[in-house]
Protein backbone atom coordinates (compact mmCIF):
# COMPACT_ATOMS: atom_id res chain seq x y z
CA UNK A 1 0.00 0.00 0.00
CA UNK A 2 1.19 3.76 -0.44
CA UNK A 3 -0.70 5.17 2.85
CA UNK A 4 -0.19 7.30 5.31
CA UNK A 5 2.22 5.61 8.71
CA UNK A 6 -0.21 4.44 10.93
CA UNK A 7 0.47 2.59 14.05
CA UNK A 8 -0.17 -1.29 13.63
CA UNK A 9 -1.33 -1.58 17.45
CA UNK A 10 -4.16 0.93 16.99
CA UNK A 11 -6.45 -1.37 15.59
CA UNK A 12 -7.51 -0.29 12.27
CA UNK A 13 -8.85 -3.46 9.88
CA UNK A 14 -7.76 -3.69 6.79
CA UNK A 15 -11.10 -2.71 5.32
CA UNK A 16 -10.63 0.70 7.31
CA UNK A 17 -6.26 0.69 5.73
CA UNK A 18 -7.78 -0.36 1.90
CA UNK A 19 -9.78 3.10 2.32
CA UNK A 20 -6.74 5.58 3.20
CA UNK A 21 -4.37 4.04 0.52
CA UNK A 22 -3.78 6.10 -2.30
CA UNK A 23 -2.84 2.76 -4.17
CA UNK A 24 -2.45 -0.85 -3.52
CA UNK A 25 -1.95 -3.72 -4.58
CA UNK A 26 -4.09 -7.10 -3.80
CA UNK A 27 -2.36 -9.90 -1.50
CA UNK A 28 -3.15 -11.97 -4.20
CA UNK A 29 -1.50 -10.38 -6.69
CA UNK A 30 1.53 -10.61 -5.52
CA UNK A 31 3.05 -13.93 -4.92
CA UNK A 32 6.23 -14.54 -2.63
CA UNK A 33 9.39 -13.84 -4.05
CA UNK A 34 8.09 -12.09 -7.30
CA UNK A 35 7.79 -7.94 -7.93
CA UNK A 36 5.47 -5.61 -9.69
CA UNK A 37 5.36 -2.16 -11.02
CA UNK A 38 2.88 -0.06 -10.24
CA UNK A 39 2.33 3.27 -12.15
CA UNK A 40 0.93 6.48 -9.69
CA UNK A 41 0.28 10.20 -10.92
CA UNK A 42 -0.92 12.00 -7.41
CA UNK A 43 -3.28 14.33 -8.50
CA UNK A 44 -2.49 16.37 -5.23
CA UNK A 45 0.86 16.87 -3.24
CA UNK A 46 1.45 15.39 0.17
CA UNK A 47 3.73 17.08 2.57
CA UNK A 48 7.28 15.39 3.13
CA UNK A 49 6.89 12.17 5.83
CA UNK A 50 2.86 12.26 5.45
CA UNK A 51 2.95 8.59 2.95
CA UNK A 52 4.71 5.24 2.92
CA UNK A 53 4.68 2.35 1.30
CA UNK A 54 3.94 -0.64 4.14
CA UNK A 55 2.52 -4.17 3.85
CA UNK A 56 -0.15 -4.75 6.13
CA UNK A 57 -0.44 -8.48 6.00
CA UNK A 58 -0.18 -10.30 9.23
CA UNK A 59 3.09 -9.20 11.19
CA UNK A 60 4.69 -7.85 7.72
CA UNK A 61 4.56 -4.40 8.68
CA UNK A 62 6.14 -5.39 12.24
CA UNK A 63 8.97 -7.07 10.89
CA UNK A 64 10.19 -3.76 9.10
CA UNK A 65 8.08 -4.15 5.57
CA UNK A 66 7.49 -0.16 5.12
CA UNK A 67 9.60 2.25 3.57
CA UNK A 68 8.91 6.32 3.90
CA UNK A 69 8.04 8.67 1.01
CA UNK A 70 10.52 10.95 0.63
CA UNK A 71 8.94 14.26 -1.13
CA UNK A 72 11.13 17.35 -2.21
Amino acid sequence: MIMPPVNPDMGMSMGQMDEMAVAMIEEDELEPGTTMTLDITFTDSAPAGTLEFACHTAKHYQNGMFLPISVK
